[in-house]
């Protein structure tokens, strides 16, 4: 079991890629700049959520699902 925030998930988890992967290529979920120029998810809220948990996990969301 891993406890904390998500900044090893990609090391702490075999199958990290295909969850990633999994995550991002079935939502319709997007990712947009915002006012500030900071990167922000819009879209259904349970895939935002997901897809902000792998942002702070050091995942480039943004360059896997252009």
């Amino acid at each position: 079991m891993i406890v904390g925030r998500p900044t090893k998930f990609t090391e702490s988890y075999k199958s990290a890629d295909l969850i990633i992967k999994g995550v991002l290529f079935n939502c319709s979920a997007r990712i947009e700049k915002n006012a500030a120029g900071n990167l922000e998810a819009k879209g259904n809220c349970t895939e935002v959520g997901l897809i902000n948990y792998m942002m702070v996990a050091g995942i480039q969301v943004h360059e896997i699902i252009r």
